[in-house]
């Protein structure tokens, strides 16, 4: 080897700060940016459907970050009844805004910074870390937002803090790396959050928003109305959209009749139960199907590949299914995966501190005795 093509030692071994850790391994963090092609769920013309689509995961997933922090937001603050979604095809920026309580604008004795900076702005930073609490967000390991933050070309926080009178707003550049001073002003208005942001299309290999991706943003606003309260307006770019709870949202998937009901029937049940200051709900809705599908959420958070969750009432409902088949319709020896084959699933699930099987969150590793 000759000594011009033999490294340094400080080349060799080099050590990265978290910021550069999460650009430089983003599967680590927000998945695959690469596009991909995949056969996805999309709404478009009024309804969902299945459509061979390219998209970057790692964006769809830093959008994913801000909107279920205003999701979770809707989950613990009964005073939430707001969440705006807004997109400009043009410029690229996005803004997620939610009503409610805002974060509080006082600085943190501890690390000398505004809550909103330390929330937004550092990594391994957020309430979430205390797994004596029952914590029935989305949210596990304090990467979440600031993913969507170093993923950024600019990214800015807006909140008012109305306990204390006080608007925050603060503007960060450059995937992190610069930040302007916090503007702190009086300020008698209502609570509210508001995150805009720039991604930077390019580390997606995008040109911008592309139509692909709009029609999953699309989809995954749709899939706010199946995991809030009935309380909780979802605007998107400006217009209220249609429909309450996760049964109207199952409805988006399925042809409708001249009048516009499903013509399709729908086996729902839902259970609730209070565990301390919480409601753990499980809903799910069964539709007889051509073929297995499943739709499911953990916490207001999408997954896409199921999980435990899913597994545990998929058993107990094809293992009744197959009991009443052989008991009344005296049929022998049927098998449970047939039944789930014919089976169109969907799932809202609350999960005391979930777990998944990666940072993307896709699926729910939480095992079955933890439900509750």
């Amino acid at each position: 080897m000759s000594s011009k093509s033999k490294k340094t030692i400080e080349e060799t071994y080099k050590k990265l700060s978290q910021r550069e850790h999460v650009l430089h391994r983003p599967n680590m963090y927000i998945g695959e940016i690469k596009k991909s092609l995949e056969d996805m769920w999309i709404f478009e013309n009024d309804k969902m459907h299945k459509k061979m689509i390219e998209y970057s995961p790692g964006f769809l997933k830093i959008f994913d970050e801000v909107l279920t922090n205003a999701l979770d937001h809707s989950n613990r603050d009964p005073t939430l009844d707001k969440i705006k979604i807004d997109y400009s095809k043009e410029t690229g920026e996005i803004s997620v805004m939610n009503t409610g309580v805002g974060i509080p604008v006082v600085i943190h004795k501890e690390h000398n910074l505004y809550v909103p900076e330390l929330i937004f702005g550092h990594l391994l930073s957020g309430s979430n870390y205390d797994d004596s609490q029952q914590r029935i967000g989305a949210g596990v390991n304090g990467l979440g937002v600031k993913l969507a933050n170093i993923y950024s070309k600019r990214f800015v926080i807006e909140t008012i803090d109305s306990e204390n009178g006080l608007k925050f707003v603060q503007e960060y550049t450059n995937n992190m790396e610069n930040k302007s001073k916090p503007k702190v002003t009086k300020n008698s208005g209502k609570s509210y959050t508001k995150i805009t942001f720039l991604p930077d299309f390019k580390r997606f290999n995008m040109s911008g928003l592309e139509n692909d991706t709009i029609l999953l943003i699309n989809k995954r606003v749709y899939d706010c109305i199946a995991c809030t309260n009935k309380n909780v307006a979802i605007l998107l770019n400006g217009e209220r959209i249609k429909g309450k709870g996760l049964v109207d949202y199952a409805n988006y998937f399925f042809k409708k009749d001249d009048n516009d009901k499903p013509i399709v029937k729908m086996y729902h049940e839902v259970f609730s139960q209070k565990v301390g200051k919480n409601e753990l709900v499980w809903e799910y809705i069964v539709v007889p199907s051509d073929h297995y599908e499943q739709v499911s959420f953990v916490n207001g958070n999408s997954t896409y590949q199921g999980g435990k969750h899913v597994d545990h009432i998929i058993y107990q409902i094809t293992n009744k299914l197959k009991t009443l088949l052989e008991t009344k319709k005296k049929l022998s020896d049927v098998k449970t995966a047939i039944i789930k084959e014919r089976l169109f699933f969907f799932l809202r699930a609350t999960v005391v501190n979930p777990s998944f099987s990666s940072q993307t969150k896709e699926q729910l590793t939480t095992q079955s005795k933890d439900f509750g």
